[in-house]
């Protein structure tokens, strides 16, 4: 641990010490019990130091929120580039990870279906926007290859969303909350294949060991 602290910029290490704190918190005790002096307790950090890095209580939850986020969004990104020419297996794949990240990853996970909306609204907004905007372009830019290839039938991105992800996330949601008590991951091989069967240019569905 020491060697990994001596070769990050000290802001750098002070701010995920932070957010590390702020995570646990979160994660005992749900992000309302977040407060600057529970932060400055768990983390060693002044609150100076913090209202510095963050600027407020909130602005840490929307830190958090959009590093979360972009853990999740660069990994989905990944996974499609091992797929370029392939379709059925990038689309099976997105869901696939969707919700092994969500299994892997429950406290983020609540974080982020609790507090979206919340920093969407707020004053780190934007930056949510243009995170958001980025990965979409990067998610569409993918979908069209396919489609100029004949595999995918021609979908805007907001449909492809509701297509291949919104089940993913409502199942999501469903496990988190402790409504469904199976993990999302046990359902992945019925979700990817009617994802792909409802983006499918052909409507056939390979058999995938």
């Amino acid at each position: 641990m020491a060697t990994s602290l001596q070769t990050t910029p000290p802001d750098s290490a002070t701010r995920q010490r932070v957010l590390d704190a702020a995570a646990a918190i979160c994660a005992a005790s749900g992000a309302n019990s977040l407060s600057i002096a529970a932060l400055t307790e768990a983390s060693g950090v002044s609150n100076g130091s913090i209202y510095h890095h963050f600027g407020s209580r909130e602005g840490v939850i929307a830190a958090l929120v959009l590093d979360a986020f972009s853990s999740f969004q660069e990994g989905l990104v990944s996974v499609l580039g091992e797929h370029p020419d392939d379709a059925q297996a990038g689309i099976e794949s997105m869901v696939r990870y969707h919700l092994n990240w969500m299994e892997s990853n429950p406290d983020l996970a609540r974080l982020l279906v609790d507090q979206r909306d919340h920093v969407a609204g707020g004053p780190e907004g934007g930056r949510l926007r243009d995170q958001n905007r980025r990965f979409f372009a990067k998610v569409k830019s993918w979908i069209d290859g396919r489609t100029a290839a004949g595999q995918i039938e021609e979908v805007s991105i907001d449909l492809a969303h509701a297509l291949v992800f919104a089940p993913a996330q409502e199942l999501s949601r469903h496990w988190l909350s402790g409504r469904l008590k199976t993990a999302p991951g046990e359902h992945a091989d019925r979700l990817a294949a009617a994802a792909w069967a409802a983006i499918s240019a052909s409507g056939e569905t390979k058999t995938r060991k």
